[in-house]
């Protein structure tokens, strides 16, 4: 019963390679600079935010123009002296910002348009960080398939040395079953690996919102090198200078001031409005319009064109401006503590994504010159002794998954570093993408 579950088992891992193993349609060639364009043409969020900078920037045009005027016309009120006539008028109004309101209340815009260009921008390195990652984690992927796919070759390779020690006597069966199951096994790993290269690849046409049954290879090479790291000071600097939430946050602090300028200019006058009309009496109740019988010259029924101006202010009573100083004040002091727990954060957020990426550099430098390079050497030579007699199918497997191990672990160190270098990129508000790749 044993070994015809585990024919069944091996059939089934066979049928399922096959089938995952079958030539697909060829995928389409993407660079990494290709696919940040495209998500950064077609992303929705940034779309909005977009859309959202456009607004603040419309509400700054407005806040610095002066109200529309207002036009008045009045007819009526019977002339007591001549109860035939009556009087019209024609009335224009204007409201005129007085001590600087105007200017303030258009800087109080420009701080908001600040916020929401930050807020693009905030999106846009977001954006771009997730979309580096996904890229990314589509080269280590398509690395770990490479390397379970060599696994596969080198264990069909140590089955058929087993096979042929077997048949020539030199060898013990259960060699050759060991060095089976571990083709399996090998197999099952490859299964897996490729199911990480197709969902990867989902993740990054998913991210760039494309076509989800297109599927696009990045042409980049997987070529573990590391980036020319710059120093943590000068990261540092950059990150507290450019970050968009310190703008943001200098921004809201900024508009606060300024509220407070509006309110101490209310405090002892508020806005003023500026009136000027023109009326007349004129006309016959019951008869022809006082334009018509003033242009028949009849004066008798016609009264002398009159001027009005008015000024028209609110009156600050109740202590009212007193209370709102005091919110305005508070709100300062609130927003100047924001801003420093918020240079506070990045500069905590900057530290632990240097410190990731310097950990991964370590962890990248000792795979490379010493534990691939060692694990290497011992499997060729515990299969060269296993050739010879001198060593046996169990220890040829157990040094091949001691190397198998570390590749993987190596790849996966990889990524980490490439996911680092992507917060890192977030923490620090710079571009090091371009410095990947340039110091071996």
């Amino acid at each position: 019963m044993r070994r015809f579950l585990a024919s069944i088992r091996t059939l089934s891992l066979g049928l399922a390679w096959l089938i995952l193993a079958s030539p697909a349609s060829a995928d389409v060639g993407l660079t990494r600079q290709e696919a940040i364009a495209y998500g950064l043409a077609h992303n929705p969020d940034l779309a909005t935010a977009e859309s959202q900078f456009h607004a603040a920037e419309g509400a700054v045009t407005a806040a610095g123009a002066w109200s529309n005027p207002s036009v008045n016309v009045n007819v009526g009120g019977v002339n007591p002296s001549n109860p035939s006539q009556f009087f019209s008028a024609l009335t224009v109004s204007q409201n005129f910002d007085m001590f600087g309101q105007l200017h303030l209340r258009r800087d109080m815009a420009r701080q908001d348009k600040i916020v929401a260009e930050q807020a693009l921008a905030l999106t846009r390195w977001n954006y771009t960080s997730t979309l580096n990652q996904a890229y990314d984690r589509v080269l280590s992927s398509r690395q770990g398939l490479v390397l379970s796919d060599d696994n596969v070759a080198w264990m069909q390779k140590l089955l058929d040395i087993a096979t042929e020690r077997f048949k020539l006597g030199d060898g013990l069966g259960v060699d050759v079953i060991r060095a089976r199951v571990a083709l399996d096994m090998a197999r099952q790993d490859q299964l897996v690996a490729q199911n990480d290269l197709a969902n990867a690849k989902a993740r990054l046409n998913t991210v760039m919102g494309r076509d989800v049954t297109v599927t696009y290879e990045p042409t980049e090479p997987f070529d573990p090198k590391l980036a020319q790291l710059p120093s943590y000071e000068s990261l540092l600097e950059l990150a507290l200078g450019h970050r968009p939430e310190v703008t943001q946050a200098q921004a809201a602090l900024t508009k606060e001031q300024l509220n407070h300028h509006v309110i101490e200019a209310n405090k002892d006058l508020g806005g003023a409005q500026w009136q000027y009309g023109a009326g007349t009496w004129g006309g016959q109740l019951g008869g022809p319009t006082w334009g018509r019988v003033a242009a028949q010259g009849d004066t008798t029924n016609y009264g002398v064109l009159g001027g009005i101006l008015g000024f028209t202010s609110n009156v600050p009573m109740w202590y009212r401006s007193q209370g709102e100083l005091a919110q305005s004040e508070a709100n300062q002091r609130a927003l100047t503590e924001a801003l420093r727990s918020q240079k506070n954060q990045i500069q905590a957020q900057v530290d632990d994504a240097y410190r990731q990426v310097v950990v991964a550099e370590n962890e990248i430098r000792l795979y490379q010159q010493s534990l691939l390079p060692d694990a290497k050497r011992l499997v060729d030579q515990t299969l060269i002794r296993y050739r010879h007699g001198d060593a046996s199918g169990q220890d040829v497997l157990q040094v091949q998954k001691a190397y198998r191990d570390a590749e993987g672990a190596y790849n996966q160190a990889y990524h980490a570093y490439n996911d680092a270098l992507a917060t890192l990129e977030v923490a620090a508000a710079t571009d090091i993408t371009s410095l990947r790749g340039t110091r071996p």
